[in-house]
């Protein structure tokens, strides 16, 4: 089979399987309908007996005896009493709680399963298993955190759900290659169904509608159907490429159990499920190919003097990203080194790819601003921050606590990572404020005053000597501000010093970046900081603190954390690619894109004047990042 017809099949299969985890979540909402007003037994009973009858119609003229074949028929008895355990628990549970939430809790079984492999299997445990079931238990916790929605005994089921289904999943590797697969499948359900008829007499009612009656018929016919899929997406495409798709169930039930129930989780339990779900599907990319060998011992980062010149850069940009904390324009990074440290010279030429990865973050971060600015309008600015960083933190924690383990969290100056922190939390707050008062594009340009800024910092702090032009440049870009907060013009006020009060603690971040830079691994310091932004802001956001009006809102909440996370890594991606010398005046695209999103989403344009204003700062920052290509070295003693 060519390469063509193999993305093609494998194609059909990634569709195969999302179709069959959609087809699971419409059963498990028909279940929670019928669990309302009929006894459970019931229709446990009427979901695995209409299974069983459909699959009898479509595959016993077929497979005739081979369907009932079967050389363990221990095991397959094993395999449906836990496959109709899991399903009581789980149609208990939904009967009880939001089906999305309960959904999620049940996702921890692929892990689970992992661990029971491990001790029953002896299979080896992939690399991470550990650290995902821990991060994966923060996310059930998060959902059933006490005060939450969904406290309280209820919550066990889908918890017993998920030992359950990582027995019977656990029980079905024993039986692969032993019986036929679909053998395996009828089986299960017949069991199943032969345990509810011993129970199902002493709850028995007849459907009291005609439409009961289609939905205890559906659910048998969507769990064959489900069933069916699955095993026809595993046979085009490897079960490595599948797995992480399965994972869109969450979505799913978040959808149905929104749109047919009216329940939709809070924002601390939209957090959990984006745990679980972006663990599980680390967990399965990183099972797709062979582990490659670590290059540091566990907390301890390689140190300047012993990198390669690419590689001390790529690990300077990491730490200390060009844009601002939420996207505001900063100094290149190649001068991240302690002082005294000559930084080598790299290439100043930047390959295609880095500089879209580079422009593409400016644009996630104007798209970010855009949202917060929306979200400002009908919360505290100090709600937005919050849900901003703790957003980022799960979404880091997710796909990076599996690979990295300890050494996501592991500083060697805490001290400067706390105040790293604190002037990230702040810088956001006075920005998204800001931008609750002022244009988009007006705030985003004044902020963009803080590479030079920083240069003027690093020369005070760092010791660092002056590019040329640094003063002038400084003359330039106030000259600009004050072509845009011009006396008599709508935005000369108080609200205008919040961008410039963001530049200095903007300028503050990058300075303690530059110092942490070879001392802390790079993606340390950018979860460190973010981490500690969002406790900063957990002090202050219950006195500010507002549920989302609706399903809306709530998602944007979510986006802003998975904007910003997207948007950093962006970064890292392009300063692998291109040095940051070269990325610099790319940098400067988050202006225009604040310009355009500013004008398409809320109307605002700037008049002349601070037009003028803003093409001045961006000028002079640009002229500056090309003039200061070259690395900074430090004045010698």
């Amino acid at each position: 089979m060519n390469d063509g017809a193999q993305r093609r099949r494998q194609f059909v299969g990634i569709l195969l399987v999302v179709a069959a985890v959609s087809s699971f979540s419409v059963l498990d909402s028909f279940a929670k309908h019928l669990s309302q007003s009929y006894p459970l037994p019931l229709v446990i009973w009427a979901r695995y007996f209409f299974h069983v009858v459909i699959m009898v119609a479509l595959l016993w003229p077929r497979m005739g005896a081979r369907l009932v074949a079967t050389q363990r028929p221990g095991l397959q008895i094993a395999r449906g009493v836990v496959l109709g355990m899991s399903t009581l628990f789980f149609v208990s549970g939904i009967s009880l709680m939001p089906l999305a939430e309960a959904s999620s809790i049940t996702m921890v079984a692929p892990i689970l399963l992992t661990l029971l492999a491990r001790r029953f299997l002896r299979e080896k445990a992939p690399p991470g298993t550990w650290w995902a079931l821990a991060v994966s238990f923060a996310g059930v916790l998060l959902i059933v955190r006490p005060g939450g929605q969904v406290f309280g005994w209820p919550a066990l089921f889908p918890l017993a759900t998920a030992f359950c289904f990582a027995g019977y999943q656990l029980l079905t590797r024993k039986l692969a290659g032993v019986d036929d697969g679909l053998s395996t499948l009828f089986l299960g359900a017949l069991v199943a169904t032969a345990l509810a008829t011993l129970v199902v007499p002493w709850y028995w009612e007849l459907p009291r509608n005609w439409t009961d009656a289609g939905l205890f018929l559906a659910m048998g016919a969507m769990g064959a159907f489900s069933h069916l899929l699955l095993v026809r997406g595993f046979e085009r495409a490897p079960a490595s490429l599948l797995a992480p798709f399965i994972y869109l169930q969450i979505v799913a039930a978040l959808t149905l159990g929104w749109l047919v129930f009216g329940n939709f989780p809070d924002l601390v339990a939209l957090a959990g499920m984006g745990l679980i779900a972006l663990t599980g599907v680390t967990m399965a990319l990183r099972g797709r190919g062979p582990m490659r060998p670590e290059r540091e011992t566990a907390g301890v980062a390689a140190q300047p003097e012993t990198l390669e010149p690419a590689a001390q850069e790529r690990a300077a940009a990491i730490a200390g990203p060009v844009l601002a904390p939420d996207g505001a324009p900063a100094l290149p990074a190649e001068a991240t080194a302690p002082a005294r440290v000559p930084v080598p010279a790299v290439s100043v030429r930047a390959p295609l790819r880095g500089v879209l990865l580079a422009v593409g973050a400016c644009v996630m971060f104007s798209l970010l601003d855009s949202i917060a600015k929306h979200l400002s309008q009908t919360h505290s600015p100090m709600m937005v921050a919050w849900a901003r960083y703790v957003f980022h933190v799960v979404i880091m924690v997710a796909v990076f606590a599996p690979t990295m383990g300890r050494r996501l969290f592991v500083t060697r100056s805490p001290g400067l990572q706390v105040a790293r922190g604190l002037c990230l939390g702040l810088s956001s707050i006075c920005f998204f404020s800001s931008i609750a008062y002022l244009p988009l594009a007006e705030a985003t340009a004044i902020v963009a005053i803080a590479p030079v800024l920083v240069t003027a910092g690093a020369v005070w702090w760092l010791k660092e000597r002056t590019p040329p032009g640094t003063w002038w440049a400084l003359v330039a870009s106030f000259a600009g501000v004050m072509l845009i907060v011009r006396p008599g013009s709508a935005l000369f006020g108080w609200a205008a010093l919040l961008p410039l009060l963001t530049a200095v603690f903007a300028m503050g971040y990058q300075l303690l970046t530059r110092q942490l830079s070879g001392v802390d691994n790079g993606l340390a310091t950018l979860f460190i900081g973010g981490a500690v932004a969002a406790l900063l802001l957990s002090l202050f956001a219950p006195g500010a603190w507002s549920l989302p009006t609706g399903p809306l809102d709530a998602i944007l909440f979510v986006a802003t954390g998975a904007i910003g996370a997207v948007g950093h890594l962006m970064l890292v991606r392009a300063y692998e690619i291109a040095s940051a010398s070269s990325l610099a005046p790319y940098g400067y695209a988050h202006a225009a894109a604040a310009l355009v999103f500013g004008f398409v989403f809320f109307g605002q344009f700037p008049d002349l004047p601070a037009l003028l204003g803003l093409g001045l700062i961006v000028t002079t920052g640009v002229v500056m990042a090309i003039r200061n290509r070259m690395p900074v070295r430090a004045i010698e003693d």
